[in-house]
């Protein structure tokens, strides 16, 4: 039988955070083991749902609200325009809102347009606005950026919503990492990309590392 040509390195500490605790592994010095090219994404992956709930199950930032996008019943297929619409609306966010910090993520529909989840850790009264007035301006936002030109996704294809507690939003991003519904990327969709994203404050911090001495 052929040996393992590959070895895990040794553990070197463990790293603590607010719920996980992390194996950190010795730095490979030797040659890496080729990997195979990836293919086009067609699927929130099981190591990419498992990130997603380690950063929301360990972030320190408290999220407060949220926002949901979607798109009328016409849409782009390409991923990448999808993309680069939630991106202008996250710049249009972070004017509106300096400072603010953030979780989204990408889910599909039945009838195969995506729509995307906001996290925030503010709401609008902390920057002088109001909620009526914050949720006409995202309605009216989104309607601009995607060009939707239908006056009842201008009506319905927004939500912008309080969280009921700090956690609430941690363990609904927990649960959506750990179904599955909603995450087949469309055979008519491409370009996925990434299925989640967050702005820097969010990534998890370290609480202690624990040099593994035994």
């Amino acid at each position: 039988m052929a040996k393992n040509q590959y070895t895990l390195p040794p553990i070197v500490a463990l790293v603590v955070y607010a719920n996980d605790t992390v194996v950190q592994r010795a730095r490979v010095t030797k040659k890496q083991i080729s990997k195979p090219k990836r293919g086009e994404i067609m699927e929130f992956s099981d190591n990419a749902r498992k990130r997603l709930a380690f950063v929301a199950s360990n972030t320190e930032v408290e999220f407060q609200s949220m926002i949901t996008l979607t798109y009328p019943g016409s849409f782009s297929c390409d991923g990448k325009v999808v993309k680069r619409h939630l991106y202008q609306f996250l710049y249009w966010l972070k004017e509106l809102m300096p400072g603010v910090n953030y979780l989204w993520f990408l889910e599909f529909q039945r009838r195969g347009a995506p729509h995307f989840h906001i996290l925030l850790d503010c709401q609008p009264v902390h920057y002088g606005g109001t909620w009526p007035s914050f949720q006409f301006s995202v309605a009216n936002t989104w309607y601009n950026i995607v060009r939707s030109r239908d006056h009842k996704h201008l009506l319905a294809g927004t939500r912008s919503e309080r969280l009921r507690t700090p956690e609430g939003g941690k363990h609904y991003c927990v649960k959506y990492a750990q179904k599955m519904e909603q995450k087949t990327v469309p055979a008519s969709f491409w370009n996925v990309g990434r299925f989640y994203g967050y702005s820097y404050a969010v990534r998890p911090k370290a609480k202690a590392i624990v040099p593994a001495t035994w």
